[in-house]
């Protein structure tokens, strides 16, 4: 499952990321969103930039609705005759956030 984090910028490397947490009792640093260490201690953070498995998305400036194609595909069906069409109509638009699990 994925957590969305409204109005939060894409940070340019990992010491920006207010998702990075720092442990006062270990010195270690640690990679909330990839649930792993990110570092032995906040000084030794290697990156410059974001690593390549940064687990983060950055939306689109301006996207739509998130919707459940296929429900809308159900709710079509029911009234247009021309499914093949319908499909390649909703199917053709741009995907904003990846699905996940099953739907």
């Amino acid at each position: 499952m994925s957590v969305l984090v409204k109005n939060m910028t894409m940070p340019t490397d990992c010491r920006e990321c207010r998702l990075m947490e720092y442990h006062n009792s270990t010195g270690k640093t640690w990679c909330t969103p990839a649930d792993g260490l990110l570092a032995e201690d906040f000084r030794s953070i290697p990156f410059d930039g974001r690593p390549e498995w940064c687990p983060l998305v950055e939306l689109p400036e301006k996207h739509g609705d998130l919707i459940d194609r296929e429900a809308l595909y159900d709710d079509l069906t029911r009234f247009y005759e021309n499914k093949a069409t319908a499909r390649g109509l909703i199917y053709e638009q741009p995907t904003v956030i990846e699905a996940e699990g099953e739907g």
